[in-house]
């Protein structure tokens, strides 16, 4: 079944692939450098297709927890405005498909709306 959105790694990049209103999926990257195997990570998105400015609709932020390195932020514009229409379950760690299997650890999820200001974010300090 068709997701409406999917926050995935894409070569160990993490990326929101969002499919609009007409099915169309648009794959938006976070920018950021490939995850490091062996080391551990706080990953999050953000997302608000009400938002008026492109600019101010998807926001991405990372940690790298195994070199306590100060949290990254990007925004990242998106012309996506709608989803389409899904019944499909909220799946963790795979999209359903065998060949998508997560491999590694996913400690915590946070689903909210509203969206989260950063402030409010559970990010490990």
């Amino acid at each position: 079944p068709a997701r409406q959105w999917l926050f995935v790694l894409k070569n160990a990049v993490p990326y929101l692939i969002l499919q609009d209103k007409d099915g169309k999926n648009h794959e938006i990257s976070s920018g950021f450098q490939p995850l490091t195997l062996d080391h551990e990570y706080y990953l999050g998105v953000s997302f608000d297709l009400e938002a008026k400015d492109p600019d101010d609709r998807v926001v991405f932020y990372m940690k790298d927890l195994t070199k306590r390195g100060r949290p990254e932020r990007t925004k990242v514009a998106s012309t996506v405005s709608e989803l389409s229409v899904s019944d499909a379950p909220l799946s963790i760690g795979s999209t359903g498909n065998p060949t998508s299997r997560f491999i590694g650890e996913i400690g915590e999820v946070r689903i909210s709306s509203p969206v989260v200001k950063p402030t409010e974010l559970l990010m490990p300090r």
